[in-house]
């Protein structure tokens, strides 16, 4: 009595363990598709009657209420073929192999795999002469680059490589922008394109240099937007009575010419070129020292710049003037003066 007590306790329990089984079956059928695999797993255990527990359920389950799983065939099984694309002939690792791309680390493998660097997408970029390796790859992807952008770059005279296409992709290099600097006449190579963009070269930007007179080409533009050249600070030039370069245009935005300055300069009757401006206010000439070394009486400050650019450099000073004219020297020319500077002629007992 006390045995079939335990028999049917049992056999109560499996009954409870199997109907739970097949619920959880019925939540669970894409991650478990084979519900016999959990009683096989039982089968191992003996029964505390002695019973193997596949006897115990056979009793417990009748044969006309059971209904087995038929066995799935292997193409119809996503299991199976789950389990077949990780063999190693049909492996993402085997894959991207034989797509050229070989001896790959585990870095290399889940950087490719995040990124979503597929096999197709490794040989088509090889397609086009491009094998940056796994990191080069894993960067183009992260930037976006397909195959049909890197055809692009190619119609518009660029042949970039891997590290330029990226960062032509990351400046935001456009076909349009290339398109568009090119008809305003600015050509250049992927760096060049890719330093106009750097900068903030824009159409209208290049189309206002010309529009105020100027003859650029990239370099120059470039240039000038580092400098913080613009079209009116070229335009304001022009009302002084310059007509600057692009070059030139540079030169003075570096030593800090500005309109102001051209204007004081012209207001004392000087008409100085360009390359003199420039070379004015390198050598520190300012209006007022000019004015200073015409008071001094020298008549040869008055119409030529570069008198003024030779006295600064030589340290001719009003000063200096009035010493020589105090020990004698009368109508000295800006030449005298200079060599009795070199010489030390005027300098005090002290000094020698």
């Amino acid at each position: 009595m006390r045995r079939l007590v335990g028999v049917l306790e049992v056999t109560a329990f499996l009954l409870c363990l199997a109907a739970a089984l097949i619920a959880g079956n019925a939540l669970l059928r894409i991650a478990r598709p084979k519900p016999t695999a959990y009683a096989s797993s039982i089968d191992a255990d003996a029964s505390p009657l002695g019973l193997s527990t596949t006897e115990v359920m056979a009793q417990a389950l009748p044969a006309p209420h059971a209904k087995p799983t038929p066995a799935a065939k292997p193409s119809d099984s996503p299991t199976l073929q789950a389990s077949e694309s990780d063999t190693p002939e049909h492996s993402y690792i085997d894959a991207l192999r034989s797509a050229g791309l070989k001896d790959l680390t585990a870095d290399d493998l889940v950087a490719l795999k995040i990124q979503g660097v597929t096999p197709d997408y490794v040989r088509e970029m090889k397609t086009l002469g491009l094998d940056p390796g796994a990191d080069g790859f894993v960067a183009m992807k992260v930037q976006g680059v397909t195959p049909e952008s890197v055809k692009e770059l190619r119609t518009l005279g660029f042949n970039p490589d891997e590290n330029q296409i990226v960062a032509l992709k990351v400046q935001g290099v456009s076909g349009d922008y290339v398109r568009g600097l090119k008809e305003a006449g600015i050509q250049g190579d992927a760096n060049q394109f890719i330093a106009l963009k750097v900068q903030g070269v824009t159409l209208s930007y290049v189309r206002d240099l010309r529009a105020a007179g100027l003859a650029i080409d990239t370099e120059n533009v470039i240039a000038m937007k580092v400098q913080g050249v613009t079209a009116e600070y070229v335009k304001l030039l022009n009302e002084q009575g310059l007509r600057p370069s692009a070059d030139d245009i540079v030169g003075m935005r570096v030593q800090g010419v500005t309109p102001e300055y051209v204007r004081d300069i012209r207001a004392l009757g000087l008409k100085p070129s360009e390359g003199q401006i420039i070379a004015l206010r390198v050598q520190g000439v300012t209006p007022d020292y000019m004015k200073a070394l015409r008071s001094s009486g020298l008549q040869d400050f008055k119409d030529d710049p570069d008198h003024y650019i030779a006295a600064k450099v030589q340290g001719i000073t009003p000063e200096f003037i009035a010493q020589a004219q105090k020990h004698g020297f009368k109508d000295l020319d800006l030449n005298k003066l200079i060599q009795l500077k070199q010489l030390g002629i005027l300098e005090t007992k002290g000094d020698f």
